[in-house]
C-alpha cells in the first residue's frame, strides 16, 4: 500500500495529524538501522509498534518513530512538533520518563541517527 495511505490510516488511528515534516519523512522512508543501534519505523510497522507500546495510553500526544533494539522508544510530540526527538525507556513511557537527543530531527538523520551520551 501507498505510504500516503498508510499515513491516513496511521492519522485516523492516532485521531491527530502527523507532523508534516515528519510525514515528508515517511514517504521516503523504509524501516531502517542508522548508526549501530537506531531503528526507526517505517510507516506500515507504525501502528503495530505503538499498539504494542501502548504509546497512546503511556504518552498521549507523542508517537514512538523508533527503537534502539535495547528497551527504549525514540518518541516525538504530535502537536506543535518543532523538530525535537526524545527517548524513553519502554517501562517508562511518560514525560517524566523522556531524555532529550535532538531538537532538529532533519539534521540527526543526516548524522546517522547519533544519540548523545547524556540520553543513553
Amino acid at each position: 500500500m501507498e505510504a500516503t495511505k498508510k499515513i491516513a490510516e496511521l492519522e485516523v488511528w492516532l485521531g491527530l495529524r502527523l507532523p508534516e515534516m515528519y510525514a515528508q519523512f515517511l514517504r521516503g522512508h523504509s524501516e531502517k538501522i542508522f548508526g549501530d543501534r537506531v531503528l526507526l519505523y517505517s510507516v506500515e510497522d507504525l501502528i503495530e509498534r505503538n499498539s504494542v507500546y501502548e504509546t497512546k495510553v503511556y504518552c498521549p500526544g507523542h508517537i514512538a518513530i523508533g527503537d534502539d533494539s535495547g528497551g527504549r522508544a525514540f518518541v516525538i510530540p504530535l502537536e506543535e512538533w518543532m523538530g525535537s526527538v526524545f527517548v524513553v525507556d519502554h517501562g517508562d513511557m511518560t514525560k517524566d520518563g523522556f531524555n532529550l537527543v535532538t531538537t532538529n530531527f532533519d539534521d540527526w538523520i543526516k548524522n546517522d541517527c547519533a544519540v548523545p551520551v547524556y540520553a543513553l
